[in-house]
């Protein structure tokens, strides 16, 4: 019984002190070859992570510059002149500095009026047989007739000019605020692609309502409200300024850059966009360093003639 309790001691003895340090080394390279895969890996989606998030805001904020851009111009004035300095461009869009050269900078400023309940085009103009009578208009596409139910108000508008579509003999008001609410027709028919307005102060006579006339949806007597929208880079983010309330577009931008082409008459017609973004580098090396992604398109303005 001693010797059997003998051998088993002999054989249950513990690990020695360098067997521990041998096994603590074998772990140790397992562990750092692990880390040296995995550490890289974390790194590298992190970066990825960072250029899909700034991919996006690119999209993003390119998407809404370019609807901006198309809707500039509409129903404004083409020799509206903001401040009466009259050095800045006639049209839409302008710049705190004249850019008639090939000079590319990072701002502009467009205006356009705000129509979100609705706006048509008549292409062959509009019926107006005899003062008083109920105006037809024929809309380009016959679904836009739902934009405007029976009761609806609107305004009309001449499609290069934007001066509103009456007789100007016929004015009846001596203040802006009255000519403004006898310039406002009410649909009295809605059917089949085309309206019938009303015309109960004599606004309108035979050829007033020319082709490709703009037909506005508004809610009152006044004008659609008028927007100045700014785009400018600041400390690295796309802002975009509306009647002065600053959003932002997308951050991490490393440049935006605005080239353009000229009308014969000197307004701008089209504009070349390019967006620069830039991640934040994680350490150096070819997966981890900072990345740069680029987006372009050009924009040509639908209401600048």
């Amino acid at each position: 019984m001693l010797k059997l309790t003998e051998k088993y001691r002999h054989n249950s003895r513990g690990m020695s002190l360098v067997e521990l340090l041998l096994v603590m080394a074998i772990f140790s390279v397992v562990v750092l070859a692990v880390m040296s895969l995995y550490i890289p890996a974390v790194q590298s989606t992190a970066v990825q992570t960072q250029v899909s998030d700034m991919q996006g805001n690119l999209r993003l904020a390119m998407n809404r510059m370019t609807q901006d851009l198309l809707s500039a111009g509409f129903l404004v004035d083409p020799n509206f002149d903001s401040d009466d300095s009259g050095d800045l461009l006639p049209g839409p869009i302008y710049w705190e500095i004249f850019p008639y050269d090939d000079t590319v900078i990072s701002e502009f400023t467009i205006r356009t009026r705000l129509t979100g309940r609705g706006f048509a085009r008549a292409p062959d103009g509009g019926e107006a047989p005899g003062a008083g009578a109920d105006v037809k208009l024929e809309l380009s596409d016959p679904a836009m007739a739902e934009m405007f139910p029976v009761g609806s108000m609107v305004r009309l508008y001449e499609p290069i000019s934007t001066l509103e579509c009456d007789d100007p003999d016929s004015a009846s008001a001596t203040n802006t605020q009255a000519v403004e609410a006898l310039r406002v027709y009410t649909v009295v028919a809605n059917a089949s692609g085309f309206l019938e307005i009303d015309d109960p102060n004599n606004r309108l006579s035979q050829g007033d309502v020319g082709n490709e006339t703009v037909i506005v949806r508004v809610k009152d007597s006044s004008q659609p409200a008028l927007q100045t929208i700014r785009y400018r880079v600041n400390n690295g983010a796309l802002e975009r300024i509306v009647n002065g309330t600053t959003q932002f577009l997308a951050r991490n931008l490393d440049s935006a850059t605005f080239g353009y082409e000229y009308s014969p008459n000197g307004s701008v017609k089209k504009i070349d966009v390019t967006l620069v973004g830039k991640t934040k580098k994680i350490k150096d090396g070819v997966l981890t360093g900072a990345k740069t992604r680029v987006l372009e398109t050009s924009v040509t303005l639908r209401n600048v003639f």
